[in-house]
This record gives C-alpha cells, sequence and structure tokens, in this order.
C-alpha cells in the first residue's frame, strides 16, 4: 500500500493598489447610473493604508424606490490582457439582492455588518443614513495561486425589476506583498 506524500502547500499574501482615490468609480460609459443616483456619496471619502481602505464619513440613499422592486446582483471581475479587460472565470450573481444582503455566509458579510440594522429594510428607504467613519475593510488576502498578480477592473451592477440601474468599479492592481 501507497502512503501519498503530503507536499507543502504555499500560499501567497496579495496586496491591493486601488488606482482611484474615490475607490468607487462610474462604470466605463455609463455615468447615467453610477450610484450617486442612489445615494449622496458628497461626504464620503476613502484614505488608503498599506493593508486598508479606511471610510470616512457618511452616505445618505436620496432615492424612492417603486413598490416591489427587486434588484439583481452582478459582480463581475475583468483582468487586464494585453491591453484589454478580459471577463475573470470568477464572478457573483445573485437573483435577489436584498434576499442575501445580510446572510452571514456572504463574501461581502463583514462589509455591511455595521450597517445591519440601517439595511433591514431593502431596499432601503430614502433618508437613511451609512455612517462609514473609521470604516475598515482590509485589501490584502493569501491564496495559494501566484498568477493573480495585475491590473483589474471589478464591475458591480444592481438590476432593477422595476428599472432602478445601478454600476460601480472599482480599479484596482494586485501585487504579492514583499515580505
Amino acid at each position: 500500500m501507497c502512503t501519498p506524500k503530503i507536499k507543502e502547500i504555499f500560499s501567497y499574501k496579495y496586496v491591493t493598489n486601488i488606482l482611484d482615490d474615490r475607490v468607487i468609480s462610474p462604470c466605463d460609459g455609463r455615468e447615467d447610473i453610477f450610484v450617486d443616483k442612489l445615494m449622496d456619496l458628497s461626504n464620503l471619502s476613502f484614505s488608503l493604508t498599506q493593508n486598508d481602505i479606511i471610510g470616512h464619513g457618511v452616505v445618505k440613499f436620496i432615492k424612492v424606490f417603486p413598490p416591489g422592486e427587486k434588484f439583481q446582483l452582478r459582480i463581475v471581475p475583468y483582468v487586464k490582457k494585453q491591453g484589454f479587460w478580459v471577463r475573470c472565470v470568477f464572478s457573483v450573481y445573485r437573483p435577489d439582492l436584498c434576499a442575501s444582503l445580510l446572510k452571514p455566509n456572504e463574501v461581502w458579510h463583514n462589509s455591511v455588518k455595521p450597517f445591519e440594522e440601517e439595511l433591514k429594510v431593502c431596499p432601503p428607504e430614502k433618508g437613511v443614513i451609512l455612517d462609514f467613519t473609521n470604516l475598515t475593510c482590509s485589501i490584502t488576502f493569501e491564496f495559494s495561486d501566484r498568477n493573480l498578480v495585475g491590473s483589474y477592473k471589478v464591475v458591480t451592477t444592481l438590476v432593477g425589476n422595476k428599472g432602478s440601474n445601478f454600476c460601480v468599479q472599482i480599479l484596482m492592481d494586485l501585487n504579492i506583498a514583499s515580505e
């Protein structure tokens, strides 16, 4: 009987370099559906450290949604290859964002957890305020593949069943952290 040899598994620490000081920006050619049509971002800013994005200020929801509006969520990352944005294999799709928004097994759970009370009504009502002051999100992660280095564009769209559509993108570079 052969006993398999256990290989050493390598893990690489990646650091994210956000390329836009605003962190989120309008999707290419879609300024008409930028998230500023959903919420007032004028009092929100971010600072970037080597390991974190830190929020400063508040956002206020300014849109009144039609009764019964539901949103599909799509998060689609693209990687730049030979000067062109190429869709990555990984993406996120939720047919009903509100049904999955506060679930603890979702990838965004730690980011929305501080806003659990405000987001219990979904979509949020006009006037709801989210306070991002000192909200910190890590921009480093570990992964076993060293081939993730590159430039990325992550496009997030919300498509409402009653016509309310929104789109944001984040531009970033991923690099292996120096030890």
